[in-house]
């Protein structure tokens, strides 16, 4: 069982350090270094535990990463995500688990396992904690609605359905709302092809951002229709306009200025 503890350690450690990379996940910085922190004693207790010197780190290395994990899968689901990846999330709590479990019961739960398992525990409810905590609906300074760059559609911002402090965005605008042929503009680049007949007034762009810092909103996604790509976002509010980065890979970036619809001129509004 420690052997079998000690090789689901190896493989979820790899799986946890290189899906950052992959995945390319804007999360607040502190969690970043947890969940490497979490990687890393989950690589240290399984050489450890391999050698014949115990299932101690080990042990804690398991507590520690289902703490995290669950942390992470609760805000998830809280901001409306289901995907992919938090289907992995499940799968990697449930193997966090099952490791835990057979590295307790190959070596008891030592002094160290109990200490890490408590701070896993302190962890998630951290995490619940920060994930409902009032200082998050501040969001709702970025309520109204939002003239895009170039003016070609207005986005209405309001806290997101079943989540209220995150942000959400959906268009409600378009400059060119119809087609040649009259009928009216839709999603027609939507990777999921059940969609691509909807219309594109209504379409949710923005989604489960949080405020992690004044005026700094992280950790959702910006979908852009004319791709039908999903990116990774940041959002700053600066004096009476939004500053929107969407970033593929963490590597190509690119940034827009939003302003108020309200703040708009007549004559902008005209052209």
């Amino acid at each position: 069982m420690q052997k079998i503890s000690a090789s689901l350690a190896l493989v979820a450690a790899a799986v946890m350090a290189g899906a950052k990379v992959l995945l390319a996940e804007d999360l607040w910085w502190p969690f970043v270094i947890v969940e490497y922190l979490a990687a890393a004693l989950l690589t240290l207790g399984a050489i450890t535990a391999l050698r014949g010197d115990g299932v101690g780190v080990l042990t804690g290395g398991w507590g520690f990463t289902a703490g995290l994990t669950w942390s992470t899968l609760f805000h998830h689901l809280q901001a409306g995500r289901s995907g992919p990846l938090e289907f992995a999330l499940g799968a990697l709590l449930v193997t966090a688990a099952v490791g835990f479990a057979l590295a307790a019961m190959a070596g008891g739960v030592p002094r160290i396992g109990a200490r890490m398992s408590a701070l896993a525990v302190m962890f998630v409810v951290g995490g619940a904690i920060a994930a409902t905590t009032p200082a998050a609906a501040q969001g709702v300074s970025l309520g109204g609605r939002w003239a895009t760059q170039g003016f070609g559609s207005i986005v209405d911002m309001q806290p997101c359905t079943g989540y209220p402090t995150a942000v959400c965005g959906r268009i409600v605008w378009l400059r060119e709302a119809v087609e040649a042929s009259g009928r009216p503009r839709v999603d027609g680049r939507n990777p999921n092809r059940a969609l691509r007949q909807r219309p594109l007034i209504g379409v949710e762009i923005i989604r489960g951002f949080r405020e992690t810092s004044p005026d700094v909103w992280t950790g959702g996604r910006l979908y852009n229709p004319d791709d039908g790509r999903n990116y990774t976002g940041e959002i700053r509010l600066r004096d009476r306009t939004l500053h929107l980065q969407g970033c593929a890979l963490r590597v190509f970036c690119q940034t827009q200025v939003w302003r108020r619809a309200s703040d708009l001129t007549p004559t902008e509004q005209e052209n």
